[in-house]
């Protein structure tokens, strides 16, 4: 299995792999260069940050049972944390990981360590923002050696199902789920995966506001904003 990971990451880790492209890379990297704002706030539509979860999930669990699967993983990772002793089995079980989504950025992640390392020249404070997943996120966006780069924000999206409908959960598997993957994943700070909404996004000079707003119905015209998240970022 091993073995098979390591060729896995090889691939992967290809440098001739792209999501942007050579023309629009340059592009990108021209522009933000030349910029003369006191923010960059890049829009695209997926999530760059790492997402990698213990391997043992894609082995073979059913999806009903990811999220209890992931919630052993969990308190595997808190007892650690709290200084409990795990057995060599137990910390491969939550050190041994890889991607789950290759469509997003985690399935370029050279071309990833190129884009957040231009990022990190700027030296000014940087809001990526993203979609696709229709849910809500909040990571940090860090270099391989954990340099913290940029903050990612990612919308839910008000009627399109997200991991909560794919993995088959309902409100407080998913709420549970949304608890326990920060604790796995090191650059996840927040996670919604019960509620339907959207992400506002206030900046002035000194800082910005992001806000997930969540609705309490879809199937009908009068749905209101029933509950919120709110996080600050200082320039």
């Amino acid at each position: 299995a091993r073995a098979i990971l390591t060729a896995f990451t090889a691939d992967i880790s290809n440098p001739e792999r792209g999501l942007l492209g050579k023309a629009q890379r340059e592009w990108l990297f021209d522009a933000m260069a030349n910029s003369n704002t006191k923010w960059q706030v890049i829009g695209q539509q997926l999530l760059i940050a790492r997402m990698l979860f213990p391997v043992s999930i894609f082995n073979g669990v059913p999806r009903e049972q990811i999220a209890s699967h992931v919630h052993k993983l969990a308190n595997l990772k808190r007892k650690q944390q709290q200084g409990g002793t795990l057995t060599q089995q137990e910390i491969q079980q939550i050190e041994t990981v890889m991607p789950y989504n290759l469509d997003a950025w985690d399935g370029y992640p050279v071309e990833r360590e190129q884009f957040l390392t231009k990022l990190n020249t700027l030296e000014k404070p940087v809001i990526a923002l993203a979609g696709d997943t229709h849910n809500a996120w909040h990571n940090k966006l860090t270099l391989q050696d954990g340099t913290e780069v940029a903050v990612e924000l990612g919308t839910p999206g008000v009627t399109s199902p997200g991991m909560e409908h794919y993995l088959s959960m309902d409100n407080d598997t998913a709420k549970k789920l949304a608890e326990d993957l920060p604790v796995l994943i090191e650059d996840l700070q927040y996670c919604n995966l019960h509620q339907r909404g959207y992400l506002t996004l206030a900046i002035t000079h000194d800082d910005a506001i992001a806000k997930w707003h969540y609705v309490d119905a879809i199937l009908s015209p009068n749905g209101k904003v029933s509950d919120t998240h709110t996080f600050v970022i200082s320039a």
